[in-house]
């Protein structure tokens, strides 16, 4: 049931990444914005581990290539897809793209895993699947700032997030979410450094206001750290089938969001949609709480 809500948690947390980064790629480049938030990310959560003597942020070596992997993936070429697509697209319909990842993780659990899906994951699933088809159909907003360039950036960013979220249950060794998260934040903080470093000529810091700046700080220790570390956590025992219909709370919580902080409207398209998708995770989350019940009297 913890790991249940921390994946749900982590997904919240995640989906706010495209309504923050909204803000913060108006005046920080790409790199520069990215090398900062994964380096506050990475000291945030080695400073936790420091003072947490029971956690070891040792990492085996066996796990390392796939850890590597997701680094890639899911933070160094997510990071370019997203935050360059946000330049050319809306936050809201960023979201909206960003919910095709239930479909991929629940292909992989199927091809990859070989997990068996039974008929009521896939009726909670195909309940999530109708609530972001209702969601994409309450897109009214296809002006210029949603181009179809900036669409096609945020699918590939969608990718990689997919094959972030399910590498992680190839992790064979006991390797503390923490520790992961810490090491995976560091290594993506590497390779933004050179790309950072080269846009940080002429750049003026001055020019940039307290908010963005607070936006860039929630970026790095609020989403990649806390979030990052909370989807670890769940995804490592939850089975792709089910992160599937949890990670659809991802693009819901990006809508949201984006109608609280960047003042956009919500249609009874998107109400209804919405609640689909809150449906099937509430559903979810129960079914995991009956489950447990179930092993405990067993």
């Amino acid at each position: 049931m913890k790991r249940y809500i921390a994946f749900i948690l982590g997904m919240i947390f995640i989906g706010s990444f495209f309504v923050v980064n909204k803000q913060i790629v108006r005046e920080v480049p790409v790199f520069l914005a990215s090398e900062i938030r994964l380096l506050s990310g990475s000291c945030f959560l080695y400073l936790i581990g420091a003072f947490r003597k029971d956690i070891s942020l040792h990492i085996n070596r066996i796990d390392i290539r796939m850890i590597l992997l997701q680094v890639f993936f899911g933070i160094f070429l997510f990071s370019l897809f997203s935050l360059n697509g946000l330049k050319r697209t809306s936050a809201v319909n960023s979201g909206a793209i960003m919910g095709l990842t239930p479909v991929f993780l629940l292909i992989l659990g199927l091809f990859i895993k070989r997990e068996k899906l039974t008929s009521r994951t896939l009726g909670i699933f195909l309940i999530a699947c109708i609530g972001l088809i209702i969601l994409q159909i309450g897109q009214t907003d296809r002006s210029m700032s949603s181009s179809l360039s900036g669409d096609i950036l945020i699918f590939f960013a969608m990718i990689g997030e997919s094959i972030f979220i399910s590498a992680s249950q190839f992790i064979k060794g006991t390797v503390h979410p923490l520790a992961m998260s810490a090491f995976m934040t560091f290594i993506g903080s590497l390779m933004f450094m050179p790309l950072a470093l080269f846009t940080m000529q002429g750049f003026d810091w001055t020019s940039v206001n307290a908010m963005t700046w607070a936006c860039v700080l929630y970026s790095g220790i609020g989403i990649t750290a806390i979030g990052v570390f909370l989807m670890n956590y769940g995804a490592a025992k939850i089975p792709l089938s089910i992160t599937a219909t949890l990670s659809t709370l991802m693009p819901a919580s990006t809508c949201l969001l984006a109608v609280v902080f960047l003042h956009e409207e919500l249609n009874k398209f998107q109400i209804i949609g919405l609640c689909l998708i809150l449906s099937s995770a509430l559903f979810t989350v129960s079914r995991s709480k009956n489950s447990t019940k179930a092993d405990k009297s067993t």
